[in-house]
Protein backbone atom coordinates (compact mmCIF):
# COMPACT_ATOMS: atom_id res chain seq x y z
CA UNK A 1 0.00 0.00 0.00
CA UNK A 2 1.14 3.90 -0.91
CA UNK A 3 1.19 6.66 1.14
CA UNK A 4 2.14 9.81 0.56
CA UNK A 5 2.51 13.05 2.56
CA UNK A 6 4.38 16.15 2.04
CA UNK A 7 7.68 16.92 4.31
CA UNK A 8 7.11 20.92 4.92
CA UNK A 9 7.10 22.01 8.37
CA UNK A 10 5.02 24.28 7.10
CA UNK A 11 2.63 24.76 4.82
CA UNK A 12 3.13 26.54 1.85
CA UNK A 13 0.04 28.42 2.02
CA UNK A 14 1.22 30.12 4.92
CA UNK A 15 4.67 31.09 4.07
CA UNK A 16 3.45 34.28 2.74
CA UNK A 17 1.79 35.64 5.94
CA UNK A 18 4.75 34.49 8.59
CA UNK A 19 7.28 36.06 5.47
CA UNK A 20 4.98 39.34 5.93
CA UNK A 21 4.75 39.32 9.77
CA UNK A 22 8.62 38.65 10.30
CA UNK A 23 9.42 41.51 7.77
CA UNK A 24 7.12 43.68 9.14
CA UNK A 25 8.59 42.93 12.70
CA UNK A 26 12.08 42.97 11.44
CA UNK A 27 11.67 46.61 10.18
CA UNK A 28 9.99 48.23 13.11
CA UNK A 29 12.84 45.92 15.30
CA UNK A 30 15.27 48.25 13.42
CA UNK A 31 13.34 51.70 13.23
CA UNK A 32 12.88 51.30 17.24
CA UNK A 33 9.38 50.67 17.38
CA UNK A 34 9.70 47.75 19.83
CA UNK A 35 6.10 47.01 20.94
CA UNK A 36 4.78 46.48 17.14
CA UNK A 37 7.71 44.37 16.48
CA UNK A 38 6.95 42.08 19.36
CA UNK A 39 2.97 42.21 18.17
CA UNK A 40 4.39 41.45 14.46
CA UNK A 41 6.77 38.62 15.58
CA UNK A 42 4.07 36.61 17.88
CA UNK A 43 1.68 37.02 14.97
CA UNK A 44 4.09 35.47 12.65
CA UNK A 45 4.16 32.82 15.22
CA UNK A 46 0.97 32.16 15.13
CA UNK A 47 0.32 31.57 11.17
CA UNK A 48 3.40 29.00 11.73
CA UNK A 49 1.29 27.37 14.18
CA UNK A 50 -1.94 27.53 12.20
CA UNK A 51 -0.32 26.14 9.20
CA UNK A 52 2.23 23.29 10.52
CA UNK A 53 2.11 20.40 8.82
CA UNK A 54 3.32 17.34 10.75
CA UNK A 55 5.08 14.27 9.39
CA UNK A 56 2.08 11.45 9.63
CA UNK A 57 2.36 7.72 8.94
CA UNK A 58 -1.16 5.61 9.34
CA UNK A 59 -1.49 3.42 11.72
CA UNK A 60 -2.33 0.85 9.17
CA UNK A 61 -1.25 1.17 6.03
CA UNK A 62 -3.75 -1.71 4.01
CA UNK A 63 -5.55 -0.24 1.34
CA UNK A 64 -8.82 -0.90 2.94
CA UNK A 65 -8.56 1.33 5.66
CA UNK A 66 -9.80 4.28 6.29
CA UNK A 67 -8.02 7.04 8.08
CA UNK A 68 -8.81 10.09 10.20
CA UNK A 69 -9.27 13.28 7.49
CA UNK A 70 -8.34 16.25 10.14
CA UNK A 71 -6.95 16.39 13.60
CA UNK A 72 -9.62 17.23 16.42
CA UNK A 73 -12.50 15.48 18.34
CA UNK A 74 -15.17 12.83 17.61
CA UNK A 75 -18.38 14.44 18.53
CA UNK A 76 -20.77 12.34 16.66
CA UNK A 77 -21.24 8.66 15.02
CA UNK A 78 -24.81 8.21 12.82
CA UNK A 79 -25.28 5.14 11.11
CA UNK A 80 -27.86 5.29 8.13
CA UNK A 81 -29.03 3.23 5.29
CA UNK A 82 -26.65 4.75 3.06
CA UNK A 83 -23.37 4.97 5.40
CA UNK A 84 -21.99 6.27 8.48
CA UNK A 85 -21.28 10.00 9.46
CA UNK A 86 -18.20 10.73 11.80
CA UNK A 87 -18.43 14.06 13.13
CA UNK A 88 -14.79 15.40 13.96
CA UNK A 89 -14.65 18.99 15.49
CA UNK A 90 -10.88 20.32 14.73
CA UNK A 91 -10.21 22.53 18.07
CA UNK A 92 -8.58 25.75 18.32
CA UNK A 93 -4.58 24.18 18.90
CA UNK A 94 -5.07 20.84 16.10
CA UNK A 95 -3.19 20.98 13.31
CA UNK A 96 -4.98 22.06 10.25
CA UNK A 97 -3.80 20.19 7.79
CA UNK A 98 -7.04 18.26 5.95
CA UNK A 99 -5.66 14.94 4.69
CA UNK A 100 -6.85 12.38 2.43
CA UNK A 101 -8.73 9.41 4.53
CA UNK A 102 -8.50 6.40 2.09
CA UNK A 103 -7.20 5.95 -1.23
CA UNK A 104 -8.86 6.81 -4.90
CA UNK A 105 -9.70 8.91 -6.96
CA UNK A 106 -11.07 12.66 -6.13
CA UNK A 107 -13.56 14.75 -7.43
CA UNK A 108 -16.23 17.34 -5.60
CA UNK A 109 -19.81 17.75 -5.86
CA UNK A 110 -22.46 20.20 -4.82
CA UNK A 111 -24.62 18.73 -2.56
CA UNK A 112 -27.63 19.26 -5.31
CA UNK A 113 -25.45 18.25 -8.64
CA UNK A 114 -22.02 17.59 -10.04
CA UNK A 115 -19.41 20.25 -10.11
CA UNK A 116 -16.48 18.03 -11.73
CA UNK A 117 -12.88 16.81 -10.51
CA UNK A 118 -10.77 19.02 -8.79
CA UNK A 119 -8.63 21.14 -10.99
CA UNK A 120 -5.00 22.01 -10.55
CA UNK A 121 -5.57 24.88 -8.24
CA UNK A 122 -6.78 25.94 -5.20
CA UNK A 123 -9.97 25.44 -4.61
CA UNK A 124 -12.48 26.82 -2.05
CA UNK A 125 -14.80 24.22 -0.64
CA UNK A 126 -17.86 25.87 1.07
CA UNK A 127 -20.41 24.24 3.03
CA UNK A 128 -23.03 23.29 -0.71
CA UNK A 129 -20.28 20.68 -2.04
CA UNK A 130 -18.68 17.56 -0.72
CA UNK A 131 -15.49 15.66 -1.44
CA UNK A 132 -15.07 12.25 -2.76
CA UNK A 133 -12.10 10.42 -2.45
CA UNK A 134 -12.53 6.64 -3.08
CA UNK A 135 -15.52 4.83 -1.34
CA UNK A 136 -15.04 8.13 1.53
CA UNK A 137 -17.34 11.19 1.44
CA UNK A 138 -15.74 14.77 3.54
CA UNK A 139 -17.79 17.53 3.86
CA UNK A 140 -18.47 20.59 6.11
CA UNK A 141 -20.95 20.89 8.49
CA UNK A 142 -22.93 24.09 8.71
CA UNK A 143 -20.99 25.58 11.63
CA UNK A 144 -17.38 25.32 9.49
CA UNK A 145 -15.37 27.72 7.71
CA UNK A 146 -14.95 28.06 3.97
CA UNK A 147 -11.59 25.64 3.17
CA UNK A 148 -9.05 25.51 0.67
CA UNK A 149 -8.60 22.09 -1.01
CA UNK A 150 -5.22 21.71 -2.55
CA UNK A 151 -5.50 19.56 -6.38
CA UNK A 152 -4.19 15.85 -5.24
CA UNK A 153 -2.40 13.89 -8.23
CA UNK A 154 -4.29 10.93 -9.54
CA UNK A 155 -4.84 8.47 -7.81
CA UNK A 156 -4.75 10.75 -4.31
CA UNK A 157 -2.94 8.37 -1.93
CA UNK A 158 -3.97 7.33 1.61
CA UNK A 159 -2.78 10.85 4.30
CA UNK A 160 -1.89 12.40 1.62
CA UNK A 161 -1.85 16.67 2.18
CA UNK A 162 -5.07 17.76 0.80
CA UNK A 163 -6.09 21.46 2.21
CA UNK A 164 -6.47 23.25 4.80
CA UNK A 165 -9.22 23.51 7.21
CA UNK A 166 -10.18 26.62 8.54
CA UNK A 167 -12.17 25.47 12.01
CA UNK A 168 -15.56 23.87 12.63
CA UNK A 169 -16.70 20.59 12.18
CA UNK A 170 -15.76 17.89 9.74
CA UNK A 171 -17.94 15.08 8.36
CA UNK A 172 -17.18 12.44 7.15
CA UNK A 173 -19.29 9.90 5.58
CA UNK A 174 -17.91 5.95 5.49
CA UNK A 175 -19.39 2.55 3.70
CA UNK A 176 -22.39 1.08 6.15
CA UNK A 177 -19.90 -2.17 5.81
CA UNK A 178 -17.23 -0.11 7.29
CA UNK A 179 -16.25 -1.82 10.61
CA UNK A 180 -15.73 1.08 12.87
CA UNK A 181 -12.17 1.16 15.07
CA UNK A 182 -13.69 4.62 17.22
CA UNK A 183 -16.67 6.06 19.11
CA UNK A 184 -17.61 9.07 20.31
CA UNK A 185 -14.95 11.30 22.53
CA UNK A 186 -12.10 9.51 20.72
CA UNK A 187 -9.34 12.41 19.73
CA UNK A 188 -7.82 11.25 16.51
CA UNK A 189 -5.22 12.77 14.25
CA UNK A 190 -5.09 13.26 10.63
CA UNK A 191 -3.32 11.00 8.24
CA UNK A 192 -2.47 8.65 11.17
CA UNK A 193 -5.49 7.64 13.35
CA UNK A 194 -7.17 4.43 11.88
CA UNK A 195 -11.33 5.30 11.59
CA UNK A 196 -12.73 2.31 10.60
CA UNK A 197 -11.80 -0.84 7.68
CA UNK A 198 -13.54 -2.38 5.10
CA UNK A 199 -15.12 -5.54 5.79
CA UNK A 200 -14.67 -6.64 1.66
CA UNK A 201 -13.21 -5.30 -1.23
CA UNK A 202 -15.96 -3.76 -2.76
CA UNK A 203 -15.07 -1.85 -5.60
CA UNK A 204 -14.69 1.66 -5.87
Amino acid sequence: MKFRTRTQFVAVEGFVWIAAYLAIGALTFAIGIETIAIVAFLFAGVFAWFFRNPERIPEESDPFVFIAPIDGKIIGVESKEDGVTLRIKNRLFDAHILRSPTQGLARVEARQGLIGDIKPSLKILRQSEKIFIGQSEISLAPSSQPSLIYPPREPCYLSERIGIFFGGVLETKLPKSAEMKIAVGNVVRAGETLLAARLSNTAE
